[in-house]
């Protein structure tokens, strides 16, 4: 039967996918681990009140060292902006922090090619520059001191839609805030039921009350947190260090040879896997989906001039540039779950601006929009939204010519059908999968010893985004398994 034939290699290909991206998930959430763990972070957040050129060199740091996960990024521009941070500097840090992150760049290469992981960091680059010259002509139009008093009283009731605070010190307490409305916990990926629970009721009241748990007392300098829950109070001018920060300064050697770091990467290294796997299971699903179902010439009515050979006109390019973020505006799917869906748009003919434009988009999805209308009004959200779309259009379409212009543009034409490609062989990825797979068990094991088994079926307190890509996720494991079987029956 023909329905189940393309069931059978829906379900196929979205698992092949995720094979071929396992080791770079890893990979990446390796590295971004002993980031965080290893690299302070926390006077970066005093030293970017100005929009000026440090400012803006210091918030792009701090971005780039953060996580990927769009949602839980929103947190961190929050973070700063109500600690008295300038609007330019707030969105620097969430561009580069959804942008220019080690494991995007790696799984952009396993599945497109190596031009798209130029263009992701130079655009990333880009991105940031045009926002920062919007917003330098454009702010006078908006509120901006009434949405950062807005973004005070939001996190003062509680936080709301503040996504996920890394709070990685291991056998700790595990912060999410959620709000009663439903979006809030929003990031998408973490629930209360998952992040809590981590230590014991003695861990939870001395850290409520300053003091220092066994094991904790040099990981809360390095470790990636959102400061702004723990410390509310703090004046953004305090840049002066204390006399407890100059205590816990540690030579690198000792740094990198202290056993508790270590477990703390083990920990956070699971936490990077929390955050995403709801989008990574929905997004491979949905790319298996539309590779199997969706014909190539949707894609060509879709997007106009895919298919057709040869150089785009300049109306093609912005036609392709304003549909891809369009298309990605109604999903719930970060950054990281649409690359399997970027693969399946540059395998059916869409052009480099097309997809780059679509990778770009994780800024702009209605999701974001909503968190952002809660944290600052929607003025402010929508202000963003524009800003971020006129960014990105124009990022791409310079990403593009100038691609063209020095001979780098890759073509549509080279890429291989998704369907047709050989997920399985034995090759590096088989190696390099077979270690990190040992490495996630060793750190998995660790972290249920410390914490318990989570409860993954459990809904309770979630937000409604968490909610429903938990709902999603769940679908998408039984329609794979039910697809592995079709073909019994085909």
């Amino acid at each position: 039967m023909p329905f189940l034939d393309a069931w059978h290699e829906a379900s196929v290909t979205t698992l092949g996918l995720f094979w071929m991206a396992f080791w770079a998930f890893g990979l990446g959430y390796l590295i971004s681990s002993m980031i965080q763990v290893f690299v302070t972070r926390k006077r970066m957040q005093e030293l970017v009140g100005t929009a000026g050129v440090s400012s803006m060199v210091l918030a792009t740091l701090f971005g780039f060292i953060s996580s990927s996960c769009s949602f839980a990024a929103l947190a961190g521009a929050r973070s700063l902006f109500t600690k008295g941070a300038s609007l330019a500097p707030s969105l620097a840090f969430l561009l580069a922090s959804t942008n220019l992150v080690i494991e995007l760049g790696i799984l952009i290469a396993v599945f497109l090619s190596w031009p798209f992981v130029l263009g992701e960091y130079v655009g990333g680059v880009l991105l940031i520059l045009c926002m920062w010259v919007i917003v330098f002509v454009s702010q006078y139009l908006i509120d901006v001191e009434g949405a950062r008093q807005h973004a005070r009283e939001q996190e003062q009731q509680g936080g709301g839609e503040d996504g996920c605070h890394h709070h990685h010190n291991a056998g700790h307490e595990l912060h999410n805030h959620g709000d009663d409305d439903g979006s809030g916990g929003g990031n998408g990926h973490c629930s209360p039921d998952e992040m809590k629970n981590n230590g014991t009721e003695q861990e939870k009241s001395d850290e409520e009350h300053g003091n220092p748990t066994s094991g904790s007392d040099t990981s809360n300098q390095n470790t990636h947190d959102d400061d702004a829950n723990e410390h509310r109070h703090q004046t953004p001018s305090s840049s002066s260090p204390s006399p407890s920060d100059d205590k816990h300064e540690e030579s690198t050697y000792a740094v990198l040879t202290n056993i508790d770091k270590w477990k703390q990467v083990a920990m956070t290294y699971c936490m990077e896997w929390q955050m995403g796997w709801k989008d990574v299971t929905v997004g491979f699903t949905v790319a298996g989906v539309i590779a199997a179902f969706v014909p190539r010439e949707f894609f060509e009515w879709l997007f106009i001039g895919t298919g057709e050979g040869g150089t785009l006109s300049f109306g093609q390019v912005l036609e392709q540039t304003i549909v891809g973020p369009i298309a990605a505006f109604f999903t719930f799917i970060g950054s990281m779950g649409n690359i399997p869906l970027a693969a399946v748009l540059y395998s059916n003919g869409v052009s480099f601006a097309g997809i780059m434009a679509f990778i770009f988009s994780d800024l702009v999805v209605f999701p974001i929009l909503r968190i952002n209308a809660k944290f600052y009004g929607w003025g402010m959200a929508l202000y963003i939204l524009g800003v971020f779309w006129a960014c990105l259009i124009v990022s791409t379409l310079v990403l593009y010519y100038a691609f063209d212009a020095i001979g780098i543009l890759p073509s549509s034409d080279d890429s291989d059908p998704v369907t047709e490609r050989d997920f399985f062989d034995l090759n590096y990825t088989f190696g390099l999968n077979v270690f990190f797979i040992m490495l996630s068990v060793t750190c998995l094991a660790y972290y249920f010893y410390k914490n318990g088994l989570p409860k993954i079926f459990s809904v309770k307190g979630q937000s409604i985004i968490e909610t429903t890509l938990t709902f999603l996720a769940w679908v998408s494991y039984l329609w794979l398994i039910g697809g592995l079987v079709a073909s019994i029956f085909s």
